[in-house]
């Protein structure tokens, strides 16, 4: 049911975020800022994203939100769902928590793509976090249940996000599109921009070197 809810919310969250992302395209077009392809495609991804999250964590039951609910929902016991599984059955359960999972990967995987800052697992994780709890505080306001196992799967999913981005960025460093993706662009010494590799260092000394040889 959920994948299938998922599948038919892309259309309308492709929509939205191209006309989110469109006039940022056009400012910078017009201040002569050249961008890569590939870069605007990590962008775009990176606002659908944020557009399905919002809408599966905060506007699942309709757009008419309110702050006084007639309940509250909250659960702090962590892993409850094991009880929780003889009540509501194995296969939905599972299905709740591979949601959970899955719903937080994609943000551990692009914002380290698109933050430069954001490229260590401890910043990374810190920001899933601070977003999950923020969500569950606002669904506990407004009527919907707030679940620590639900900050918790989102964790996980967050930390396997960014274990995807770490697998990438070690295949794929040094890849000129790989490198435009993140937007890791320095220019040498010699006058030349090239790319940089992900988590490479700038080394003036091989700079040297390589002055020394052309010379020579």
């Amino acid at each position: 049911m959920y994948l299938y809810m998922l599948l038919l919310l892309l259309p309308p969250a492709a929509v939205i975020s191209m006309l989110i992302y469109l006039p940022v395209c056009l400012v910078e077009r017009k201040r002569g800022k050249s961008v890569p392809l590939i870069r605007h495609a990590v962008r775009y991804a990176f606002i659908g994203m944020t557009v399905v999250l919002l809408y599966l964590t905060v506007f699942w039951f309709g757009f008419k939100i309110t702050f006084h609910p007639p309940v509250h929902f909250l659960n702090l016991i962590p892993f409850v769902w094991v009880q929780e599984t003889y009540r509501m059955g194995f296969a939905r359960m599972m299905e709740q928590l591979v949601l959970n999972i899955f719903m937080f990967m994609p943000m551990g995987l692009l914002l380290p793509a698109l933050f430069r800052r954001q490229r260590s697992c401890v910043r990374t994780f810190l920001c899933v976090l601070c977003t999950t709890v923020s969500i569950e505080t606002l669904q506990y306001f407004t009527g919907r249940s707030a679940d620590v196992d639900d900050v918790i799967m989102n964790g996980i999913g967050g930390l396997a996000g960014y274990l995807v981005f770490a697998v990438c960025a070690r295949l794929w460093q040094g890849r000129v599109w790989w490198n435009r993706a993140l937007g890791l662009e320095v220019v040498a010494a010699v006058g030349v921009k090239q790319p940089r590799e992900a988590g490479a260092q700038w080394r003036p000394d091989l700079i040297r070197k390589r002055r020394t040889f052309q010379n020579t």
